[in-house]
């Protein structure tokens, strides 16, 4: 077992390991200490991306499962320059059920980044294909079970630390692909489809056409969705027809299935299957992932992801089913259909129930408590479908009605009796009255479930689920003493600011963090933003600190200038400070191999001038290889030793110092030390 450590701050800090004997109890005891002295911190240092469970890399859970790491047996794995991975297990079992793999980060929900990754099996290897969309930490959850496990939680087996190091990655999503999975998944088998031909289900083609073959029984139906980020559903729909042919011999179905690339690019194409017994439920049973063409070629600076509208729609019941809206009045005539499943777990075919009230709305079965996710579809004539409507359902515990909280004072005090009123006027008041105190009863009970449902959205953290939980909350037009409508708007308003506090950090321009960090000390409710503003305020002080040094730079007369560029034989300080200077500012090291080269730099003017040159510097445009050789250079010396050589070059010394070594380029100090 390894464990490392990693400090935002200088100090001395103490690690503290606890353990039992699983064999002979259940309390942790002290295994060992150690007093760890921390002279340098970590340049942005950031929380690591998850804590889980069972901590990072392969371990006995991946062992269990028959997953054998191929390529990285350690937890933390560093993204190429592109900002991708590939990571291969073999597999010591035949029979095993991989469901999803999860990517996060502190900066995006696992909904976010559901498409920067995917998982294939070519024979007894398993390959997960890693394409992050920005640098930073991220961690990877691989989920799996053995084969035939339904209806119980998909076990975490094992977990990566991913690190991308190159600011300028900026990457698109992979195409939607059904659970992250490319191939035949856990229904293709339950359900009898097969595929004709053993070709794989990752496919790179130059062909301008894709054809698939797949087998059915006479009573299932196949259905098509195909997606590529850069076209919308609608449009990527008509990529595909299918032909239907029956073999009444063999008492099977087959069906060809035609994918049109019209260009290069990414394409997913997920298969559903639909069962004459369960009417407009569809199951997944395979996917496949096309790449057509030179994708490497394609211009992402051009071309940006299409926008989708597919509606979200959140829903909480205590019911054993929960009625939704399957398609809008004017919209009756469409043919739809449904997936429902559980997040986390494998069930077997005709969990819960999918039924048809009546032309708008169906009823979702929902047997356990939990979280369902419904994705409800249309169905185009050709066999392809592409979605409508994403339900994200939820079935709570059922609450115990506690009707003495709803009791009040008019409610048990006894009224006077009127002598002359007729006995029909008196049952009518009383009927009246029950029925008030029965709208008042059930009012009650509402306003209680809808902000148990928002005060536990808050702790959750997740905006669109608050989002959802307010606007139930206010449409009721119910009453709030507690404050807790205006904790809510406070709330999404800060986890929306993090994004964009994320995103200055990322720009290191102080023109976009100063305004970024106003804003968020704003809207920091509940202090929620705390450990975002702490990180862009320790890069605001760099970058504050190096705009000075610029500044400084800027400052020097031409006779400091002058007198750098008047040394004939120049100390190895002088002469390698400007040489690292001049690097940074993007001049050759060919052009440089002799001092007088140096000197005839030094003294161009204009937009070729040594102080202009440094006021428009850019770090974005300082590659790593030549930051890292520059790094070196400048190790050789200190600042006493350099400004008693000579102050005008200590202030070229003390600006690329800054820029090299105080974190702004953090990707420099992740290569040097790797």
């Amino acid at each position: 077992m390894k464990y490392a450590v990693q400090f935002p701050i200088t100090g001395t800090f103490k690690l503290d390991i606890f353990g039992y004997d699983q064999t002979k109890h259940e309390s942790l005891d002290l295994v060992c200490s150690y007093r760890i002295e921390c002279p340098e911190a970590k340049a942005n240092c950031q929380p690591l991306p998850d804590n889980p469970d069972i901590g990072w890399g392969p371990g006995e859970e991946a062992k269990q499962v028959g997953l054998v790491p191929k390529t990285h047996e350690g937890g933390l794995i560093y993204t190429n320059d592109e900002g991708m991975a590939e990571i291969k297990f073999d597999l010591s079992k035949g029979d095993l059920d991989l469901h999803q793999s999860m990517l996060t980060n502190k900066n995006g929900s696992p909904v976010s980044l559901v498409d920067y990754s995917y998982t294939r099996r070519e024979g007894q290897m398993v390959i997960i294909t890693i394409r992050v969309p920005f640098c930073g930490q991220y961690a990877l959850k691989l989920f799996a079970n053995e084969q035939g496990k339904e209806g119980v939680p998909i076990p975490n087996v094992c977990n990566y630390l991913i690190q991308c190091d190159n600011e300028k990655v900026n990457n698109p999503k992979y195409p939607s692909l059904n659970g992250g999975l490319v191939g035949k998944t856990a229904n293709c088998n339950k359900l009898s489809v097969q595929p004709l031909r053993k070709s794989s289900s990752f496919i790179k083609t130059k062909d301008s056409t894709q054809t698939f073959q797949l087998e059915t029984t006479p009573y299932t139906k196949l259905w098509a969705e195909v997606d590529n980020i850069y076209m919308l559903q609608q449009e990527a729909s008509q990529l595909i027809s299918h032909i239907q042919k029956t073999d009444n011999s063999q008492g099977k179905t087959s069906w060809q299935l035609d994918v049109k690339l019209p260009r290069d690019g990414e394409y997913a194409v997920n298969v559903y299957a639909e069962n004459d017994s369960e009417a407009d439920r569809l199951y997944n049973v395979i996917n496949y992932l096309i790449i057509a063409g030179d994708v490497t070629q394609l211009s992402r600076s051009i071309q940006q992801p299409s926008k989708r509208s597919i509606n979200d729609v959140v829903k909480s019941t205590n019911e054993q089913s929960a009625t939704i809206l399957f398609c809008e009045t004017d919209e009756s005539d469409m043919s739809l259909g449904m997936e429902v499943t559980r997040p986390g777990y494998n069930d077997g075919i005709g969990f819960g129930f999918l039924k048809r009230l009546n032309k708008e709305y169906s009823e979702v079965g929902l047997p356990v408590v939990g979280k369902y996710r419904g994705t409800v579809f249309i169905k185009t004539g050709s066999g392809s479908v592409y979605k409508k409507t994403v339900y994200r359902l939820k079935r709570d515990p059922p609450q115990d009605d506690d009707d003495t909280l709803d009791i009040e004072a008019d409610d048990i005090v006894p009224e006077a009796i009127d002598p002359d009123e007729s006995e029909e006027r008196r049952a009518e008041r009383k009927a009246e009255k029950e029925r008030k105190h029965r709208e008042k009863k059930e009012r009650k009970r509402l306003e209680k479930k809808l902000r148990k449902r928002l005060q536990k959205s808050l702790e959750n953290d997740d905006h669109y689920e608050i989002q959802a939980a307010l606007e139930e909350f206010e449409n009721k037009q119910l009453s709030d003493e507690t404050g807790l409508k205006d904790d809510a708007r406070k709330t999404i308003a800060a986890l929306l600011v993090r994004d964009g506090l994320t995103l200055a950090m990322n720009s290191r321009k102080l023109k976009q963090l100063d305004p970024a960090i106003d804003y968020a000390e704003q809207v920091n409710h509940r202090n929620k933003l705390n450990l975002q503003l702490a990180m862009a305020t320790r890069i605001q002080e760099n970058l504050r600190n190096i705009e000075k040094l610029r500044h400084d730079i800027l400052a020097l007369d031409q006779r400091t200038i002058s007198e750098i560029r008047s040394y004939n034989t120049p100390p190895d300080a002088v002469r390698e400070v400007m040489y690292a200077t001049f690097l940074m500012l993007g001049n050759s090291p060919a052009y440089m191999t002799t001092w007088k080269a140096i000197q005839a730099l030094i003294g161009k003017s204009g937009k070729e001038g040594l102080k202009r040159r440094v006021g428009e510097f850019r770090v974005d445009n300082l590659d790593i290889e030549t930051g890292v050789e520059c790094k070196k250079m400048l190790t050789k010396y200190s600042l006493p030793v350099v400004r008693d050589v000579s102050s005008g070059v200590a202030a070229f010394y003390v600006w690329a110092w800054a820029w090299l070594n105080t974190g702004i380029n953090k990707q420099l100090v992740e290569a040097e030390y790797g």
